[in-house]
């Protein structure tokens, strides 16, 4: 089964083989943890994963050999395209999607690297609708990608960019990736990288029994499409869907999980998620022609790599600390949740979600009921003067009655004075 980027790559442009099968997105050519029974909320399965997203830029320098006497060898051509990636492990290991980065005979980046030639054949008017068609069938089985020198291997470079940068390196910097480990599309369809790094933020793996028809789950990486139309952001988006089938492909020698979660181009590599955060597989391929068909590969086959590359998947210092503090927040223990993002930042200042938590926590603390900062609230200053005022109104009534009572024995009291008879006086003999 042939790739189709073939397809994507010339829709509009020409009409093209068709084809069956169209990676969730190389991007090539295209610009540039609760043990509760209860799901946790989204944004505590966002703030668990998204830390360990990382945008790979892909970029292909190479030659053609077309084998035509007048032709010949052309070149050099640069394919440039995007996909997504995981840290897996907290010394930069990155799990993402064998296509992305396979550069070997038949694989999509080497069809990518004919297609753009000769679609830019098309563009300059070299080649008709009709000519380009014909000659892409047979460019893509006969055609040889090459590097600088004849039978060389073309260069691929990959530049890691991280939300809140590599060590070392500046968030919008990127580093450079090497390639650990690649299963072609026909055998799985995930690749391991490594980029020099410490203290990198580790999405832990879950297993196939985290897998069952109608699981929830959510896509996460970043489409290209969206760049179009949007500012340009390393944050990610997330596609909500299910497992739809638990299959097989290629003989059933490759398994292979279908989802409705709604992948595109870009999103290649980048994982789907169980809603407390783990991941269950990596983003593949769509079916052109289909009305929401999508596949992942299933995180068993990201195991295997990481096992025959003695990686461990397993939360570091900063992710223990992180995750502590997101317990802390979710319960309400705003205090307990600063403590423990301040230690996040300590190991790692520049950690934005530590940073944005923290304050969300400062913020809820001080708003807190049982905060020990003096209330801001309109109803409670208004019941407690109102509680104040009446008490002051009942002692001034009393004084005054006081008051009023003891001036009006004072006039009785004078008032028999002036109405008594006068004393008797003796009359004179």
């Amino acid at each position: 089964m042939r790739h189709a980027r073939s397809a994507l790559l010339l829709a509009g442009a020409m009409s093209v083989l068709a084809t069956l099968v169209s990676p969730a997105g190389t991007g090539s050519g295209a610009a540039a943890t609760s043990s509760s029974t209860q799901a946790p909320p989204p944004e505590l399965t966002s703030a668990i994963v998204e830390p360990t997203i990382v945008h790979l830029g892909l970029k292909l320098d190479y030659y053609l050999d077309t084998g035509y006497s007048g032709l010949g060898r052309i070149g050099p051509f640069t394919l440039e395209g995007s996909c997504t990636g995981t840290f897996v492990s907290s010394d930069g290991y990155i799990s993402t999607a064998g296509h992305c980065v396979e550069t070997a005979p038949g694989g999509t980046l080497w069809e990518d690297a004919i297609v753009k030639v000769i679609k830019s054949y098309v563009d300059d008017g070299k080649l008709t609708v009709a000519k380009a068609n014909a000659l892409l069938r047979e460019a893509v089985g006969l055609w040889k990608v090459e590097g600088q020198s004849a039978g060389s291997s073309p260069t691929l470079s990959i530049t890691v960019l991280h939300g809140t940068g590599i060590v070392g390196k500046q968030a919008l910097e990127g580093a450079p990736a090497k390639v650990i480990e690649v299963a072609t599309f026909d055998d799985g369809d995930v690749a391991l990288i490594k980029v020099e790094t410490t203290n990198a933020p580790v999405l832990l793996l879950g297993t196939d029994d985290d897998v069952n028809i109608g699981t929830p789950v959510l896509s996460v990486g970043y489409p290209q499409a969206r760049d179009q139309f949007v500012d340009p952001t390393l944050t990610p988006s997330f596609k909500d869907g299910q497992i739809s089938s638990k299959t097989t492909r290629q003989g059933q020698r490759v398994p292979v999980y279908e989802t409705s979660a709604a992948l595109s181009p870009g999103m290649s590599g980048g994982p789907t998620v169980v809603l407390d955060g783990r991941m269950i597989g990596v983003n593949s391929f769509t079916l052109l022609g289909t009305d929401g068909l999508y596949f992942i590969s299933p995180v068993s086959l990201v195991k295997e790599q990481l096992d025959r590359a003695a990686v461990k998947n397993e939360l570091g210092p900063v992710d223990l600390a992180y995750r502590a503090g997101l317990d802390a927040y979710f319960a309400g223990d705003y205090g307990q949740a600063i403590s423990k993002f301040d230690e996040v930042l300590g190991l790692s200042p520049s950690n934005l979600w530590a940073q944005d938590f923290k304050l969300k926590a400062t913020e809820a603390q001080s708003n807190s009921p049982t905060s020990t900062s003096t209330s801001t609230d309109p109803t409670v200053s208004s019941s407690s003067g109102s509680n104040a005022l009446v008490i002051v109104l009942v002692f001034v009534g009393l004084g005054v009655v006081v008051v009023l009572a003891l001036v009006l024995v004072l006039v009785l009291r004078s008032r028999r004075r002036h109405d008594a008879p006068p004393p008797s006086v003796p009359t004179p003999p």
